[in-house]
C-alpha cells in the first residue's frame, strides 16, 4: 500500500502572493507563443539564404564527385596474342 504524506502545515497565498502571479500580460505572451503557428523557414530571409547555400554547397559537390568519375579512365586491357 502506498504511503502518502499529507501537509498539515497548509498556509494561503497572501494577497501580494496572488497579485504577483496574476501578469495577464506575461499569460497572454506564452499562450501566444505556445499556439500561433511558426514562421515558415521560406519566410524568413535568414534561414532561406542558409538553406540555399547549403543546397549550393551539396550540389557542388555532388558535381565534383560525378565529374571525378566520368574523369577516371578504365584500366587498359594487354591485348593478348601481341
Amino acid at each position: 500500500m502506498k504511503e502518502y504524506k499529507l501537509n498539515k502545515d497548509y498556509k494561503e497565498p497572501t494577497q501580494e502572493d496572488v497579485r504577483k502571479y496574476k501578469d495577464f500580460g506575461k499569460l497572454s505572451h506564452a499562450y501566444e507563443n505556445m499556439t500561433k503557428r511558426p514562421k515558415p523557414l521560406y519566410k524568413n530571409p535568414k534561414v532561406f539564404l542558409a538553406l540555399v547555400i547549403i543546397a549550393l554547397l551539396a550540389w557542388l559537390i555532388a558535381e565534383e564527385f560525378t565529374d571525378k568519375e566520368a574523369s577516371k579512365e578504365p584500366p587498359s586491357r594487354i591485348e593478348e596474342g601481341q
